[in-house]
C-alpha cells in the first residue's frame, strides 16, 4: 500500500503541492496505510472471536428463558445506531485535527534540528513560532469543544445502556421469574445473573465491531480518492481537464 501511494506521488502536478487541501488527503492517505490496516486485522479478528462467544453464552440462557436473550440484544440494535453516530464524530474529529497535528510536528522539529540551532538562536524566528504553536493549541481546543461534548455523550449513553438496561434489568427481571412467577428456578436465575453481563459485552463489542468497519470504510474511502487522482492535462496558462481528486 506504501508503494502505492509513493508510485502515485511520481504523478501528481507540481502545483497541487501547493494546495492544502490535495496535501491533507495525501497525508492522511500515508498516515492511515499501515495503521489502518493493522486496525482492520484486528476488527477481523475480534468479529470472528465475539461471533462463537455470542453464539455460546447465548445459547445457555436461551435454554433457561428466551425473555432473558431479548433483554441481551438490546446492545446491538441500541449501539448500532449510536456507535454510527459515534463513528461519524471520531472521523471527522480526526479529519480535522491532522492538519495541526502536522504544522505542530513541524515546528517541534525545527526546535529539534541541529540544522536550525543557530537561526533559533540568532533571530527572532522562535518568537514567531512560540506564538504560532499557541495558535494551533487553541486550534485543537477549539476542534475538541466542537466535537468532544457529542462523542462524550455518544459514549455514556453506550455504557449506561449497558450497565442500567441491561445488566440491572436482566437481574430484575429474574429475580421476578424465580421469585414472583416462579417461572424460572432459583439455579437459572443465578446462572442469568452471572452471564447476562458477558453476553450483553459480547454483543456490544459486536456491535462496535461493525462501528469499526464503516470507520474503515471512510479511511478506505478516504485512500482511494487519493489512488483515483489523475493528472492534470492542462496548458501553462492553467487550463485543466476533471480529474477524480482536484488539487
Amino acid at each position: 500500500m506504501r508503494k502505492l501511494v509513493s508510485g502515485k506521488m511520481k504523478e501528481i502536478d507540481l502545483l497541487c503541492y501547493g494546495a492544502p487541501e490535495f496535501y491533507d488527503g495525501y497525508i492522511r492517505a500515508m498516515n492511515e496505510v499501515e495503521g489502518r490496516s493493522d486496525t482492520f486485522l484486528a476488527s477481523m479478528n475480534s468479529f470472528v472471536n465475539n461471533l462463537f462467544a455470542i453464539f455460546s453464552t447465548s445459547f445457555v440462557i436461551f435454554t433457561i428463558d428466551p425473555a432473558f436473550l431479548a433483554i441481551a440484544l438490546i446492545p446491538l440494535f441500541v449501539s448500532f445506531f449510536i456507535g454510527k453516530a459515534q463513528g461519524k464524530a471520531r472521523f471527522a474529529y480526526r479529519m480535522e485535527t491532522q492538519a495541526n497535528e502536522r504544522e505542530e510536528a513541524y515546528i517541534r522539529r525545527i526546535f529539534y534540528s541541529k540544522e536550525y540551532a543557530e537561526e533559533m538562536r540568532t533571530t527572532g524566528v522562535a518568537r514567531v513560532l512560540i506564538r504560532h504553536f499557541c495558535d494551533i493549541m487553541e486550534g485543537f481546543q477549539r476542534i475538541v469543544r466542537k466535537h468532544g461534548i457529542r462523542m462524550a455523550f455518544y459514549e455514556y449513553l453506550d455504557y449506561m445502556l449497558m450497565d442500567v438496561v441491561v445488566y440491572l434489568g436482566g437481574i430484575v427481571l429474574a429475580i421476578y421469574k424465580a421469585v414472583v412467577t416462579r417461572t424460572v428456578a432459583v439455579s437459572g436465575a443465578l446462572v442469568v445473573a452471572n452471564t447476562i453481563s458477558s453476553v450483553s459485552w459480547s454483543i456490544r463489542s459486536f456491535s462496535d465491531i461493525l462501528v469499526e468497519f464503516q470507520e474503515h470504510a471512510m479511511y478506505i474511502g478516504t485512500f482511494m480518492e487519493f489512488l483515483a487522482y489523475e493528472p492534470q492535462q492542462g496548458d501553462a496558462a492553467g487550463e485543466s481537464a476533471a480529474f477524480l481528486l482536484p488539487c
